[in-house]
């Protein structure tokens, strides 16, 4: 088989891909933007650019992009480096400069949008293994 014949699949998983990770972009978006109660499938399509029908040919629906959601903020720590050091030659720097880190964190929208579930999953609008993963 010819490379030009592979190239269509080829940039066709790529285009798959890219769909994939700005829908995931945008729903984290919308959920640290707007809360969880108005991150509805309808406005992370419209944040994103796509038809509806994208997101259901990627996810199936709002739980699995959730659960892909959670995948990655899971895989990346929810923004957390672990190889950052906290500079301080005294306790009260190291407490500081922590503090610094965290604040960092807890400020992004990564972690508003996990937390955004978590809260979600408790009060059952999450359910399923999803709930279960985030509680």
């Amino acid at each position: 088989m010819s490379t030009s014949a592979r190239r269509p699949v080829q940039l066709r998983s790529e285009r798959s891909r890219a769909s994939r990770c700005r829908v995931i972009d945008a729903t984290i978006a919308c959920i640290a933007g707007d809360g969880f109660a108005r991150a509805s499938t309808t406005q992370i399509v419209k944040r994103v650019g796509v038809t509806w029908g994208v997101l259901q040919h990627q996810f199936g629906g709002k739980v699995a992009t959730l659960e892909a959601v959670v995948d990655r903020l899971l895989d990346s720590g929810a923004g957390m480096d672990d190889g950052q050091k906290v500079p301080g030659d005294t306790i009260r720097q190291d407490v500081v400069g922590l503090e610094r880190v965290l604040w960092r964190v807890l400020k992004t929208p990564t972690y508003r949008a996990l937390l955004g579930i978590r809260l979600n999953a408790r009060h059952g609008d999450v359910e399923g293994e999803l709930g279960d993963r985030v509680t």
